[in-house]
């Protein structure tokens, strides 16, 4: 039951946080997703959260602004911690893995950003395969 109404309130929220965002020009610069991504969402929908900032690491690599993907790298990884805690069995420690392939990922995606998409999309459906 807890599941299900978390899953109803995270798509209300995705729902309202793509309209507002339809409605914002994105500001200049390489914001964090982490503004927009609140500690409640981190927490109780640590998937969602991770797959929102994962597609806006994509958006950033396939506009080539690779340093700006680092922050939704950062902050995927760290949404990934709170499903670990959430899950202590198999798909816990494997987001463990996940998070901590993101995070190293995170540190060179500056230089080393030849299969970056591919590596997100993977990273996507790993993710997929959880909810």
């Amino acid at each position: 039951m807890r599941k299900a109404i978390i899953a109803w309130s995270a798509a209300g929220w995705l729902a309202v946080s793509i309209g507002m965002g339809l409605a914002q020009t994105p500001p200049p610069g390489g914001t964090s997703v982490r503004q927009n991504i609140t500690q409640d969402t981190l927490e109780f929908t640590p998937l969602l959260a991770a797959r929102q900032s994962l597609l806006l690491a994509r958006t950033r690599i396939l506009q080539q602004k690779y340093s700006n993907a680092i922050s939704p790298l950062l902050t995927a990884a760290e949404a990934l911690a709170y499903f670990e805690e959430e899950e202590p069995g198999p798909n816990g420690r494997d987001a463990g893995y996940l998070r901590q392939e993101i995070k190293n990922y995170a540190n060179d995606v500056q230089t080393d950003h030849h299969d970056a998409v591919i590596r997100i999309d993977a990273w996507i459906s790993r993710l997929k395969q959880w909810q």
